[in-house]
């Protein structure tokens, strides 16, 4: 008897375990491969930066600058404006920006275009 419960509890921890490592529902990146979901937040983190910078660049110069500005001025850590398949982006007009991440090249179907303003407000577009 006790054989068989030590049994039946080890196979509950392990169909637990599998529920939780593959079957529960996914997070915010609508059920996205975890190699899917390190990009995409590796793209939400780049246009964090890129909000701090454009922030420190208004600070400095009094406008929001361009991406190659924001590069060139040093505010911005980056070798290249882009992060696998997504290029970045900046469009500013007057006393606002936004900074945009769109997927581009193949494979790029199906990839959401994420968009940041000053204001730190992330949308998306599938």
């Amino acid at each position: 008897m006790r054989g068989a419960l030590g049994f039946l509890v080890v196979a509950l921890l392990v169909i637990a375990a599998l529920w939780y490592g593959y079957l529960r529902p996914q997070g915010d990146d609508g059920g996205a491969s975890p190699g899917q979901a390190v990009l995409l937040t590796g793209v939400r983190n780049d246009l964090t930066n890129i909000v701090r910078a454009e922030r420190a660049f208004l600070i400095q110069n009094g406008v929001y600058g361009t991406l190659e500005q924001l590069i060139q001025s040093g505010e911005l850590m980056m070798e290249k404006p882009r992060r696998g398949i997504y290029l970045y982006s900046i469009e500013v007009d007057g006393r606002s920006f936004r900074a945009t991440a769109r997927p581009e090249g193949e494979g790029a179907a199906g990839w959401p275009v994420i968009h940041v303003n000053e204001n730190m407000q992330f949308t998306e577009e599938r």
